[in-house]
């Protein structure tokens, strides 16, 4: 796959995960909107939701998702802009902001499996984008690398 396929990939990722965590932000404030889950024994997105650690600085940490992904769509845009010829400030914003936010993801799994005790669908879905986000982005700065490698007749 090439480098624009992958940031085009990292653009249609973000905009999803901007959905979900909007999703999630207006869940928290309109109890008028239906919350879509399922229950189990070990899913319940209302308690991990309506729980201690839903909020931080008394605002719903969808928010900060939200936030994150909408942050995430401009630094996509603008690589999909570069058409390949990323500069190294954006190449490493993009995956420094990444690895924030898979950081920020291993906090909130560990609050949802061992302080909550129940897993959240949407939540998860939210994680699976962050942390495929970071392995994209990962990728995408690895092969930039190869590339600008290559030109100079080194390997990367």
């Amino acid at each position: 796959m090439s480098l624009r396929r992958w940031d085009r990939t990292r653009l249609i990722l973000s905009v999803a995960g901007l959905v979900v965590a909007a999703y999630l932000t207006a869940l928290h404030f309109d109890t008028r909107i239906p919350l879509i889950c399922v229950s189990t024994p070990t899913i319940d997105c209302a308690s991990v939701l309506e729980s201690a650690y839903s909020s931080l600085f008394g605002l719903p940490v969808a928010l900060f998702g939200a936030f994150w992904f909408l942050l995430n769509i401009g630094l996509s845009w603008a690589s999909v802009q570069t058409r390949g010829a990323e500069p190294a400030a954006l190449r490493w914003a993009g995956l420094g902001w990444a690895f924030c936010g898979a950081l920020f993801v291993v906090y909130l799994l560990y609050t949802e499996l061992v302080l909550i005790g129940q897993l959240c669908l949407w939540c998860t879905a939210v994680h699976a984008l962050v942390l495929f986000l970071f392995a994209v982005s990962a990728l995408t700065d690895r092969l930039r690398g190869g590339e600008r490698a290559a030109e100079f007749g080194g390997e990367g």
